[in-house]
């Protein structure tokens, strides 16, 4: 201890005569560089206040050319859903497109493209649809006008070439089906960018549409944003900008000066000596938005006069520094830094999920407080893990119990139907469900839903939607207005803001009438003629969204023999081991391949098909399906 003690009593007697000898020294330099600072950054918040009132002028030129584009598209909607020859030309390039579905997965993109174009082309509501947008161009004066369907597909384009293009295909265009798809907004204002298509910097503005699913969108050459920011251009600041008599201002994009980001490393202002056009120079880097201002004076003009006492006094620096260095590097080495490491090792076994491991290190009284803290928060962590695996477990468990006990299980087998249903749970509790039930002697109920979300708040919207469904469709209301009072009731106090998708079929067995209602669901199949065939009829969106959802009943006729096949997405997006979904393509070409037309023997069997498809991967969702067999 004694030896210890002189040592260190010797290091801090040397390093204190030779801080003696260079405070004078340090004092100039330091008054100096705060001088030269403070002149530094009173430049640089002269130049942020320029740049302000440039940035000022330029914002307040693209708000009013924003505004005047979104005012275009607004009405642009607005025409849209007020001319009945051009909703139902969008209706027509909408039946075009799906009727050629089937063929476009096996075509490569330009070819759907082209594909699409041919069958819009083809429509006979074309020319008229086309000449009516070239007008609308005209009148707002823009260069594009669009509007597409609710699969992002431009169905009416002003330039055609654009008709047939997928917005979801690229990440500038798949940006305006996020929001006003996918998304909750209604409007959407893109900063200027290339477009998708033609690679050329266009600003465009997108606002839903009012008569169907999609968007309607305007675009043009931003040219009058582009004069007004070569105006403003803040780069031309610094060329105004003298420093004493030689300091400069340099400004540039933070994206262009990645060496000043990182030197930053986030922090707003920094200082720091290096060579500016081949001088020693103080700099001073400051990030004001998106820029790097960097106001530089040179060595030589801020320190006006040097000794000779420099070369000795680094002399002096050296020698200090290596002496403090290696000392202090061999006491951290012998008494901090083998601890830490060990620490270390025994927290990255913790955090890798090795909760078993206890760390011991224990040369200090810190680092045994340190070993005891961890492993006893380690030993709580275990605990706690337990005790919410168990949590969990009984919360699945209850709402499994809830989502089975509500589903029927006395399936109808009489001279005039047969129906049977099948649901097989994912892990996660969800909230599928089908039902079916008699209405009066010749009526017949038959549906499958999926509601949003999983676990028991899942199965609880699940119970009350059935309940009440069955209710107002008992009540003697007609499909849609019964869906339409469910959708306004569930509508109601939903905090947790679920939804559900329903498809809903009431079958009369004396006619052979079936009458549909979809609420945003998949599409059905129907086997008619001797043939499997999706039902695809319009649909609304799913209940619980909005208040002020309408929906469709659509008629259809069965012949006796003829099937309906309701299911939910678990059938088709049920993947195997390589991520690949079952998809509807084989889901019909399964029942297609099917010698009976039973519900009891065909819902076993893709049952099995899809056991044997996904092979080892974990089923994601609940595979719930229902048919009914019209005899």
């Amino acid at each position: 201890m004694k030896k210890i003690f002189t040592i260190w009593l010797t290091i801090f007697v040397v390093a204190a005569f030779v801080i003696t000898l260079i405070c004078s020294y340090r004092i100039q330099s330091t008054l100096a560089q705060e001088t030269a600072l403070n002149m530094l950054n009173e430049n640089l918040n002269d130049a942020e206040a320029r740049i302000l009132h440039s940035n000022s002028n330029l914002e307040r030129i693209k708000e009013l050319t924003e505004n005047g584009a979104l005012t275009k598209t607004r009405s642009f909607a607005r025409i849209v859903k007020n001319t009945p020859d051009l909703c139902n030309s969008l209706i027509a390039f909408d039946k075009a497109i799906e009727s050629v579905k089937d063929k476009i997965s096996s075509l490569d993109y330009d070819g759907k493209i082209k594909l699409y174009q041919e069958v819009i082309m083809a429509c006979p509501e074309y020319k008229a649809n086309n000449s009516l947008l070239e007008r609308l161009k005209q009148d707002f004066d823009v260069d594009e006008v669009t509007i597409t369907n609710g699969d992002g597909i431009m169905v009416s384009s002003i330039p055609v070439d654009y008709i047939g293009y997928d917005m979801t295909s690229r990440e500038q265009s798949n940006e305006f089906v996020k929001k006003l798809i996918v998304g909750q907004d209604n409007e959407y204002v893109q900063n200027p960018m290339p477009n998708g298509y033609l690679k050329k910097i266009f600003q465009y503005v997108g606002v839903r549409r009012q008569d169907a699913k999609g968007f309607v969108q305007i675009g043009y050459s931003p040219q009058r944003l582009e004069e007004a920011e070569k105006l403003a251009d803040i780069y031309n600041i610094s060329k105004d900008f003298r420093i004493g008599n030689n300091g400069k201002l340099k400004i540039s994009k933070a994206i262009d000066n990645k060496d000043a980001v990182d030197f930053l490393n986030g922090e707003k202002q920094k200082t720091i000596r290096k060579e500016i056009d081949g001088k020693p120079s103080l700099c001073v880097y400051r990030k004001y938005n998106d820029l790097i201002l960097r106001a530089s004076l040179p060595e030589d003009e801020m320190f006006l006069s040097r000794n000779t006492v420099v070369q000795s006094m680094a002399i002096a620096y050296f020698v200090l520094f290596s002496i403090v260095y290696v000392l202090i590097s061999l006491l951290l080495q012998k008494v901090v830094i083998r601890g830490i490491y060990s620490v270390n090792d025994s927290l990255h076994k913790i955090t890798d999920g090795d909760l078993n491991e206890k760390v011991k290190v224990h040369n200090t009284e810190e680092f045994d407080v340190l070993s005891n803290g961890i492993n006893t928060t380690v030993n709580a962590l275990k605990k706690a893990i337990e005790a919410e695996s168990k949590r969990i477990d009984a919360e699945l468990e209850i709402g499994r119990t809830i989502q089975n006990s509500v589903l029927p299980d006395d399936f109808p087998d009489n001279d005039t139907y047969t129906i049977y249903a099948t649901m097989d749970t994912a892990k996660e509790v969800g909230g599928d469900f089908y039902d079916f039930f008699s209405i009066d002697k010749t009526h017949n109920a038959m549906l499958v839903a999926d509601v949003s979300g999983k676990g028991i708040t899942a199965a609880l919207f699940m119970m009350n939607a059935k309940a009440l469904i069955k209710e107002l469709i008992l009540s003697g209301k007609e499909p849609a207005v019964a869906i339409k009072e469910a959708n306004l009731e569930l509508c109601e106090n939903n905090k947790a803001r679920m939804f559900l998708t329903l498809f809903l079929a009431i079958l009369d067995t004396e006619t052979g009438k079936m009458v549909c209602v979809n609420a945003g669901h998949n599409p059905p199949l129907l086997y008619h003629n001797g043939a499997w065939e999706y039902l695809i009829i319009k649909h609304s969106m799913a209940l619980g969204v909005s208040n002020k959802i309408r929906f469709t009943e659509v008629e259809v006729k069965l012949d006796h023999n003829d099937s309906f096949f309701l299911y939910t997405d678990g059938v088709t997006e049920a993947q195997n081991v390589n991520q690949e979904l079952y998809g509807e393509k084989r889901l019909k070409e399964f029942l297609s391949n099917q010698e009976e037309n039973n519900p009891k023997t065909i819902l076993p069997a893709i049952r099995e098909q899809l056991k044997i498809f996904a092979g080892e991967a974990p089923q994601s969702d609940d595979i719930t399906m229902i048919m009914g067999l019209y005899k």
